[in-house]
Order: C-alpha cells, then sequence, then structure tokens
C-alpha cells in the first residue's frame, strides 16, 4: 500500500490508497483487470486505523490506458473536505521516450459517501513546468500533503524530480469550480470529438439564452427548452446550412433554424461577396412570399445589405418569384433574394438567391457565396441598421407599382399567338387557384388584360396564408394539389385549370396544369436553373402498351406546344 490517507467519517476510517504489486493482493481483495499490474487508486472502510481491516473495498480511480494515467496511477495528498464534495489530489504516470512523467490530477468524491466518485475534470491540474522537470528524477511532480485552512485558502506540498519542494497556492472554490464546471475525459478519441461539439452546442444555447443582442423574444423562446436535450441538440448541433441556391430551414430560435440572426448572417455573407466582385454600386431586389416570417426576413435581408452600402430595392408586399428576377434585370441588380422555401411545410421558410441574369446563383458564384458565408464565425461581423438611418442614406427603396406595370407588358409581349387569344379567349372557362401563395393578383391581372373574362377563383385557396390549410403536400406536380380546382373546374364545366408552382410554399406562379377529357393530364412549368420548360404527364390506359402509345403521343403534343 502506497500513498495512503484516512478520513474519518461517521466512526468509521475511510482509506484512500494506491494499490500495487503485493500490497494490492493482500491489502485491497480487487481483480488486477480492475487496475492492471500496477496502479488504481482504492477505497477501504475501516473501524480501527491503529489495526486496519478492510472489510470493503473497491477501486475508485482505474489506471487506464490513456495519456493521464497510462503507466500507474495513485492518491496523494489526504483528501479536502470541500463544499459540495472530498477534494482528491492523484498522481498519474505515464511512459514517454524520455521516461517517466508524473503529473497530478484531481477528482470529486461525495461528502457522505467518499467511494462514490462524483467529478472528474479532464486535463492535468499540475505538471512539471521549466526548472521543475530537471532533477535526479526529471519530468516529475508529486504531491503527499496539502493543507486546507478554515477561510478556504489551500496549501498543496509538491516535489519536482526529487529535487525539490515547492507549495502551490489555492482555495477550495477555485478547485471545486474546476471540478465541476470541467468537462469528463471521454478517454476516446471519437467520444472526444462528440464531447467537444456538444459543448460548443451548449455554450451557444447559453449565449443565445442570455446575450441581450438576441431580442427578447428568442431568448424566452429557448429557455423554454431548457429542459429538452434533444430540442435544443436539434437547434444548435450545426448552423443552417447555406447551399447551392441559398438557405431553408425550419423557423425557430437557433443555428440551425430560419431567424432574423441566420438570415442576416447569409446576408452578411452575400453583401462581402458582392463587395468582392466590386458589384455594389449595382444593389440588390428583394421579395418575398405568402409564409411566416416573410416580410421580416427582406426587411432584414435590406438593412444588412444597405449596412454594407449596398442599396435594396424591396418589394412592399408578397411577389411571385418570377417578379424578383424581372426586377433585378430591370433594375440592372447585382444580385437578387426572395424569401421563400419552395415545396416545404408551412413550418419551413427559405431564402434563395439570383444573380444579375434573373437565374438563381450557379457554379462556380454559388461556392464562392457559400464560403463567404461559412466565414461569418461571430454575429458581432454582421452589420445592420435602422429603416430610417438606411432611407436617409439613400440604400433602401420600396419598388412597386412602376415594376409591376412593366413586368404586365413584358408577360404580354411574350405571347406568340394573339390572334388566337383574341379569337378564343372569351370561349374559355379557366380556373386559377394561388394555392395561398402570391399569384392571386398578378396572375388574375395578366389574364383579365389579355382578355380572358371567364375566370373563376378558388375561394378556398385565393388570399394568401402561411398556414396553407386546404393542402397536404405543396408540390404543384402533385395531382392532389389541384383537388378543389379540379373540383371548381368541374362544376363550371371549365377549359383549363392553372395552378402555382408551390401548394403548401413556393409562391410563383408559374404553373399551368391541365386535364385532358380521357383522363390525360400535363402540366408545365420553366426551369428554376436553366433556359428550358419542364413538363410532366398522365395518361389512362387499357393496358401497359396502350398507356405507353398514349403518352408517347401526349409528350409529342406537348413539346410541340
Amino acid at each position: 500500500m502506497m500513498n495512503s490517507g484516512a478520513i474519518e467519517l461517521n466512526g468509521k476510517y475511510y482509506l484512500v490508497v494506491r494499490v500495487e504489486g503485493n500490497d494490492r493482493k493482500s491489502f485491497f481483495a480487487v481483480a488486477e483487470s480492475d487496475t492492471g499490474i500496477d496502479g488504481g487508486i482504492g477505497f477501504g472502510l475501516c473501524d480501527d486505523i491503529e489495526h486496519a481491516v478492510i472489510d470493503e473495498e473497491k477501486i475508485i480511480s482505474k489506471r487506464i490506458y490513456h495519456p493521464l494515467t497510462e503507466s500507474k496511477n495513485g492518491a496523494g495528498a489526504v483528501p479536502i473536505r470541500g463544499k459540495k464534495c472530498w477534494i482528491n489530489i492523484a498522481h498519474g504516470v505515464r511512459n514517454t521516450a524520455a521516461g517517466l512523467r508524473y503529473v497530478l490530477y484531481v477528482f470529486g468524491t461525495d461528502l457522505n459517501d467518499p467511494s462514490k466518485v462524483i467529478a472528474e475534470p479532464s486535463g492535468v491540474f499540475l505538471v512539471p513546468l521549466g526548472k521543475e522537470r530537471v532533477g535526479d528524477v526529471s519530468n516529475v511532480v508529486f504531491t503527499n500533503g496539502a493543507i486546507a485552512k478554515d477561510n478556504g485558502d489551500v496549501y498543496i506540498y509538491y516535489a519536482s524530480c526529487d529535487t525539490r519542494m515547492h507549495v502551490a497556492t489555492t482555495t477550495i472554490d477555485k478547485l471545486e469550480d474546476y471540478l465541476f464546471n470541467t468537462p469528463r475525459d471521454p478517454h476516446r478519441s471519437p467520444d472526444c470529438v462528440k464531447q467537444r461539439c456538444e459543448l460548443i452546442m451548449n455554450n451557444t444555447y447559453q449565449r443565445w439564452c442570455e446575450d441581450e443582442y438576441f431580442d427578447a423574444d428568442t431568448r424566452a423562446e429557448l429557455k423554454a427548452i431548457a429542459d429538452d436535450p434533444q430540442e435544443i441538440k436539434e437547434r444548435f448541433y450545426k448552423d443552417l446550412e447555406f447551399g447551392t441556391g441559398g438557405l431553408r430551414g425550419i423557423l425557430g430560435a437557433g443555428t440551425n433554424r430560419m431567424n432574423i440572426y441566420t438570415v442576416r448572417k447569409a446576408t452578411q455573407g452575400l453583401a462581402n461577396f458582392i463587395i468582392k466582385e466590386n458589384a455594389q454600386a449595382k444593389g440588390v431586389a428583394i421579395a418575398f412570399d405568402s409564409r411566416h416570417m416573410s416580410p421580416e426576413f427582406a426587411k432584414e435581408t435590406a438593412l444588412c445589405m444597405a449596412a454594407n452600402g449596398i442599396k435594396a430595392y424591396i418589394f412592399p408586399s408578397l411577389r411571385p418569384t418570377p417578379m424578383l428576377s424581372f426586377a433585378l434585370r430591370e433594375l440592372g441588380c447585382t444580385a437578387g433574394v426572395v424569401v421563400t422555401a419552395s415545396h416545404n411545410p408551412p413550418q419551413y421558410n427559405g431564402y434563395k438567391v439570383y444573380w444579375e441574369d434573373g437565374a438563381q446563383i450557379t457554379a462556380p458564384k454559388d461556392k464562392q457565396i457559400i464560403t463567404e458565408v461559412q466565414a461569418i464565425t461571430d454575429f458581432a461581423q454582421v452589420k445592420t441598421m435602422s429603416g430610417e438611418d438606411a432611407k436617409a442614406a439613400g440604400l433602401y427603396e420600396v419598388i412597386g407599382e412602376e415594376i409591376d406595370d412593366k413586368y404586365m407588358e413584358a408577360l404580354k409581349k411574350l405571347v406568340l399567338r394573339p390572334e388566337a387569344i383574341k379569337e378564343q379567349a372569351d370561349k374559355l372557362k379557366i380556373v386559377y387557384t394561388s394555392l395561398h401563395g402570391t399569384g392571386n393578383i398578378p396572375v388574375r391581372r395578366v389574364l383579365k388584360e389579355l382578355g380572358f373574362n371567364n375566370v373563376y377563383v378558388v375561394k378556398e385557396q385565393e388570399f394568401p396564408d402561411g398556414d396553407f390549410p386546404t393542402v397536404s403536400y405543396p408540390n404543384p406536380e402533385d395531382k392532389n394539389a389541384f383537388t378543389l380546382a379540379l373540383k371548381l373546374a368541374k362544376e363550371v364545366d371549365a377549359d383549363i385549370a392553372t395552378g402555382e408552382t408551390s401548394v403548401l410554399s413556393l409562391p410563383e406562379s408559374n404553373v399551368l396544369y391541365f386535364e385532358l377529357e380521357d383522363g390525360a393530364w400535363f402540366c408545365v412549368r420553366p426551369s428554376g436553373t436553366e433556359p428550358k420548360i419542364k413538363y410532366c404527364a398522365g395518361v389512362k390506359g387499357a393496358d401497359a402498351q396502350d398507356a405507353t402509345e398514349k403518352l408517347e403521343a401526349l409528350s409529342k403534343a406537348v413539346v410541340e406546344l
């Protein structure tokens, strides 16, 4: 038995010792597998310290293969009674190319049951430094004694290299702060990586809860999930990723959620890229859809751009995505942002970036913008300003009717056969649904101006609603999205049913859906990233061959339109 210490508690003596060699076998009846050949800190209980007979024994700090206790470990000074625990100062030994290295580490045991370890901070507590590394036995520090004063001061006496004596001073409070607020050592690399990720996540969560940079509602929302570690993890285990088209995520507070702070961060990255391209003088156009928080995110985008000296042109109310593409080209902007989330459920929102050609960003600019966004590591790097200051500086301009009018005129110029429309417009019955999105006003306006007067609107889906209450899956290529429109089409004997690009989401009015009398159907929409039209079609046939022939014929007819 080596380096022993005893604590008197409740009429019993608790022995804390280093066990090794024959002593381990005779004094502590513990399995060799618990400690290895040497090492391990043992706990024993006896009634008489002068004639100690150990009735109960166990290892409370094992020797394990680890940089701290690779070769052996053992007790040092007699445990110190703290306010929260017994403070145990121990030594660990590692074999190195320069010989054995001795360091000190600490762990805490329960005040009422000193055999129970309740705190194991990672890392070393005291290591040989400078001259302490050189002596008769180099690279060694060792302690067998410590004194705790009534005022909480602690004096730890230790030797270095079996050559000199030292005293280190600290306090009970500092020791217990170290014990209980230093993470436990997971001992294995994968576990260490996992632990550090969790620490970063939890520290970030605490900052969002406490830092007044974040608004009161955000902090309250996060404090409400303090007892839900899984929810905290979902919100903070990563940053919301800026992908090839922009952001998309669930609304809420946290780094992995869509909120004004993640939107600002994305905008700052985009602004940094625009500035590096020397294109800030051209400005940025901004639009938004009918989703929850879309107007707020659009305004935050505009104010961040303005704070970076980039003029923001923002629509005053919701607009379809094609109108954003048109506006940025019409205004000569370098880029555009539309706040929308495509075909996702109501709890989502998104942030899509367009370039000066009116299309979504593509390689290599998408990767370059992503790099700039990822370089924003702290919200202190994000700029913003008040709306009043932005307007006063001429960096915030609301656009609206003039762009709307020009867009309508541009649309009408795209009509390939105006004589056919003039001849057939009054004969056609059209059913239109905006699916709670952005298309209601502009689509009905252009149809009216082209002469289509028999337009029937699905009333249940006429007005914008971020909850998209009448649809289950927001995909305009899904026939089920147009259940109400097709129902109305049959009621009024309509010739055409039109819809939006997103049912529960993307308020972009760029999908046409046609149902034919024989049960066949097709819908067409423009590609979001390429200069082409996409179409989907479906048919009913008596058998596979019949259906294939019908589908080929329908596809050929659609392509020839």
